[in-house]
């Protein structure tokens, strides 16, 4: 799932106009010679967008977001759900006992790893990898080390997102495409604290699953 160069040429002078490319690339810390290889092609990179949307100082997710290949992730209205496999168990959990006055606040939590296999674990339901795999038209092998080192391509998550009728914006943070604060306009620790005591406990009983692995690995850091 690739950009067209027309299309991809009329965003450039939308948000650019008048700088030439070379300077856009030098910006965004990208070749001249791909970028050009990709628009003789036809097929600039949803990367590309958000390498330059980056260095223009605009939002990557909603840049991609205005591509005519790309506008289904314009539909999703994200919550805390969204952000379980994305963060901590532990950092749920100590939020928690903060707001019941049992710790302080301020403890650092790091970022989990293998999040994008996170969050499809939370997401799959009885879907198996195999089948998944299948949809995608890839091995399953191919699919699980993907899936399992982040590596799975943008249009990718963006197709599996599609068939378990979720959004992929999470998908895309997990796989370190975007970041946390692009898609969801604030920090994980901002959108803990806004949210209700209900919605708190909701996201401690999903993120269970991610307990133990997450308590391994802080106790090891």
């Amino acid at each position: 799932m690739n950009i067209a160069a027309t299309e991809f040429n009329q965003w450039l002078e939308s948000i650019a106009p008048d700088v030439p490319l070379r300077d856009i690339c030098t910006q965004a810390n990208l070749s001249l010679s791909t970028i050009s290889e990709q628009r003789s092609g036809n097929r600039i990179t949803p990367n590309t967008v958000i390498s330059i949307s980056r260095a223009q100082g605009l939002n990557p997710a909603h840049q991609l977001a205005t591509f005519l290949e790309f506008e289904s992730l314009k539909t999703f209205d994200l919550s805390l759900k969204d952000a379980v496999p994305l963060c901590s168990a532990l950092e749920l959990l100590h939020h928690w006992f903060v707001r019941e006055g049992k710790a302080q606040p301020g403890l650092a939590f790091t970022v989990p790893e293998a999040r994008l296999k996170r969050w499809l674990e939370m997401n799959r339901h009885k879907a198996s990898h195999k089948d998944l795999a299948y949809y995608l038209e890839m091995q399953p092998s191919n699919f699980s080390r993907q899936i399992t080192d982040g590596s799975l391509p943008v249009y990718r998550i963006i197709n599996l997102a599609s068939y378990l009728g979720v959004s992929p914006l999470p998908g895309l943070i997990a796989a370190d495409y975007l970041l946390f604060e692009e898609v969801f306009g604030q920090s994980i620790q901002n959108l803990l604290s806004s949210t209700s005591d209900q919605e708190l406990v909701r996201a401690i009983e999903q993120a269970g699953p991610f307990l133990s692995v997450d308590m391994t690995h802080f106790t090891s850091h």
